[in-house]
Formats: structure tokens, sequence, C-alpha cells
């Protein structure tokens, strides 16, 4: 018995034995990164090695060997940054990219090591994704800032090549506020949102865009005056989404107006300012005003949108709230002379009126300083009246003496050396019980056929309000 144990005892050893000494062919791949990997020797049919060639891209974006054509590009642009949108599709509008790069504006130009502290500001989409590729990437302009240059050369995690290359023209968008901003010179700043947008089209090749946005909801330029402002902008043809307007040193490129309907005035005069003027990638025009007007008024406002296409944007122009009185302008928009209308002196004649507007203060019935006004009595209560467009039997006649305006319209009487306003507005209406509300605006230009002048004068102005009665015949 003891016998037969041991012998069993001596073949389970010799089994075990056996066993523990069996062995299995490996492989180890030791990778560039410091990991193995193991793969057993019987499983390997083959090992061969050659060399991957990546594809070439042209205008085209990858992940490792699937290609995809970069068909558009829209670049965004704020204060400090740029977003570069890369899409498959030539209409992007509605569509999310497949790749979106953002950077810092100090970094367009340069080459980026994207795993470097320099490219800490640099954020980067696959689609809605936000990646961390390990690489390089470049975004430049050329010198003309039409063409833009896209190269990414990198890897995502799980050493899946991330590449683009592009090289051509790109689309702009622009994230506009849709507000006006008015601050006035050590006042608080009004924030209005833009409700409202009209557009005068070009008549014909040449001509000056007109752009007017408002802070109310209007469906008629006349219906603005509801609200508290309103801009109004003209560009040239040749800046007009083209390049910025320098609002000091441009002057003949665009025309600018603020209109507070509070208290019904217009500015259009400024010292400095731009207005930028471009067409989105999706159509659609885009606006920015940043002005200074002459009392230091900053006005900043920019809007994105639809228009309303209009004839006319005259009616948005309102009847000034003014104290009775009268306001000259030098040539250069500068208040030189204000003065209170206190007395006023009429003569009725059977088809025309004169009235004499006197400063407060004045003593002589012949005083320089007064204003003169004769009319046509079919102008009363006739609605705003185009000075330019005054004709002969009108009797339109305007004096300011201390301001050296003399202005007429073209009578037949006067034989072709009448100085006729190129310009200027005039209302005049009267009531039943004799109340008078005179409104007139008006620079000093004009024409005269009989000593072939054109544009005359000194571009000085007048402005002139009067509401009441009239104190006593001249």
């Amino acid at each position: 018995m003891r016998k037969t144990f041991i012998m069993t005892v001596l073949a389970l050893t010799v089994v075990l034995s056996s066993v523990a000494q069996e062995q299995k062919r490996i492989m180890t791949v030791v990778q560039k990164d410091g990991n193995q990997v193991t793969y057993l020797v019987k499983n390997i049919e083959r090992v061969t090695f050659g060399e991957r060639v990546k594809p070439t891209l042209n205008n085209q974006w990858a992940l490792d060997d699937k290609v995809t054509d970069i068909e558009s590009v829209v670049i965004g642009q704020k204060a400090n940054s740029y977003t570069v949108s890369l899409y498959r599709t030539p209409n992007p509008m509605g569509t999310v990219p497949d790749i979106t790069i953002t950077l810092p504006e100090s970094l367009i130009g340069k080459n980026i090591d994207l795993a470097s502290a320099d490219a800490e500001g640099v954020v980067i989409y696959k689609e809605d994704t936000k990646v961390k590729p390990i690489g390089m990437l470049v975004v430049k302009f050329d010198k003309f800032g039409k063409n833009i240059t896209v190269a990414l050369e990198s890897e995502l995690e799980g050493e899946v090549e991330f590449r683009a290359v592009y090289k051509g023209t790109f689309s702009r968008s622009y994230d506009a506020s849709s507000i006006i901003k008015i601050t006035p010179t050590g006042g608080e700043t009004t924030t209005k949102h833009i409700a409202s947008a009209f557009r005068i089209q070009p008549a014909s090749v040449g001509d000056a865009t007109q752009l007017a946005f408002s802070d109310v909801t209007a469906s008629t330029p006349k219906d603005v005056q509801e609200g508290k402002y309103a801009i109004w902008i003209s560009v040239s043809a040749s800046k007009f989404n083209n390049s910025a307007v320098d609002m000091a040193t441009d002057a003949d490129s665009y025309t600018f107006r603020l209109i507070d309907y509070a208290t019904g005035t217009v500015h259009d005069k400024v010292t400095t300012g731009t207005i930028t003027t471009a067409i989105d990638f999706a159509g659609q025009q885009y606006t920015h005003v940043v002005a200074t007007l002459y009392d230091g008024t900053q006005v900043d406002a920019d809007y994105l949108g639809p228009y309303a296409d209009v004839d006319n944007l005259e009616p948005m122009i309102p009847t000034p709230v003014m104290q009775n009185g009268y306001h000259y302008y030098n040539s250069d928009g500068e208040e030189v002379n204000t003065a209170i209308i206190d007395k006023v002196l009429y003569k009725d004649k059977s088809s025309y009126m004169i009235l004499y507007l006197y400063p407060k203060g004045s003593t002589s019935k012949y005083d320089n300083s007064r204003v003169e006004l004769q009319f046509n009595t079919s102008m009363l209560n006739a609605g705003k009246i185009d000075l330019a467009q005054l004709k002969d039997g009108d009797m339109f006649s305007l004096k300011y003496t201390a301001g050296g305006i003399q202005l007429t319209s073209p009578d037949a009487k006067y034989g072709g050396y009448s100085n006729v306003p190129n310009n200027g507005t005039f209302t005049i209406s009267r009531d039943n019980n004799g109340n008078y509300s005179i409104y007139l605006d008006v620079t000093n230009r004009y024409d005269c056929k009989g000593t072939n002048v054109v544009n005359g004068g000194d571009n000085t102005r007048l402005v002139v309000s009067f509401k009441g009665q009239p104190t006593g015949t001249y």
C-alpha cells in the first residue's frame, strides 16, 4: 500500500513539472511613448513594414484618411479675436461648421504650437465637439485682407490625425447688438433697441445708398416719430459695403443725422467717427455707426437684419420743439448767434405776406438782426415746403442781414437774378384764431441763372421757429 502511494506521488510530480515548464512564444512591441504591446507569436501570420502616405489636402480637411472638401469659410471678428468656420457646404446658413477655430488677433499670421502656452487662447471645435489637438496651426490673411490661409497639422486623442488645409476667399459674419447708444458729455448712457430699419436703394449707378433705423416698430418712415431716437445715414457708392468711412476726413462720402424726437432736434455735425457697411455670409446688410457730435455726445449703433425699401425718408424729420427764436450757424456748423423772438410785425397783401421777426431787446424797426420772411399766402397750411423746388410766383424771400443771407424764389420780376436756395424746408400754418406756427431751416447755398452761379453762398445756416400771434403791423 505504501509503495503504491509513493508511485502515485511521483507520477503527479512529473506531470506538474511538465506543465510548469511549458513555454509560449510572444512578441513584444515597445512604442515611442514607452508603452508595450504583447502579441502571441502563434497568432501572427506575418509581420510587414511599409510607409503610409498621407492624403494631400487641397481646400480640404481630414481625419486620418477620410478627406472632406471645404466649400466655404466664414470669418467672425470681435474686439480682440477671430473665429474661423470651415464648412463642407457652399451655403452654410443654418448648418454646423465642420471645424471652428477661435484665436486671439495677436496670433494671426504666426505658427502656433497647440501644446504650448502660446495657444492658451486657441479654441477648436470639430463639428459641435470641443477638441484639444496636438500639433501646429497657422491662420493668416493676405496683404489685401481678401483671402485667408488655414493650415492645421495635428493629432487628436487616440493618435487620430486631424488636418486641414485651405487657401482662398471667405465671407464674414457680424455680431450686431441691434441697439442705439447715446452718451451725452458727462451724462448717463441711454440704450434703445433697434426695432425697425428702412433703406433707399440707389436710383442709378454711382448714387449713394441711404439707411435709417429707429427704436420703435414702424411700418413707414413717418411712424418713426413715435420713438425716442432714429439715425439716418447715406454712404457713397465707392464706400458702401466696401470700406469704412472716416467721418472726420471723408465728408464727401456720407451724410449723418441723429434725430432726437424728445426735442425735435436733428444733429448732423460730427467731429470724429466711422461708418461701416457690409454684407454678411447670409446676404444681410450690416451697419455700424460710431460718432462724436460737436457737443461731445457719443453715438454708437449697429444693426444686422432686414430693411424695408422706401422712396423717401424725409417724413422721419419732425418739426423741432424749440423756443420762439432763431439760431445762426457759421460755415463750420458752429452756432454763433441765437436769439429769442418776442416781437413779430406783419404786412398782409392780397397774394402774399411779410413777417418781420425781431430778437428780444430790439429797439429799431429797421434792426438788421431781424429776420424778414415773405411768402405767397398759398403756402399757409400747405405742409412742409422744399425750398429747392421754389418756382415763379411763390414770392418767397428770406433776409437775415446780420448773417448775410438773402434768398428768393425764381420769380420773373427778378429777371433771373434771384439767389434761389437749393436746399432747406419751410413750414407755416395759421389757425382760425390767427396763431402762426413757423419753422424754417435753410443753409445759405443757392443757384443764380443771371450770374451763372451754381451752389453759391457761404454754407452758413439759419433755423427759425415761432408759435404765436403777430404783435402789430409793420
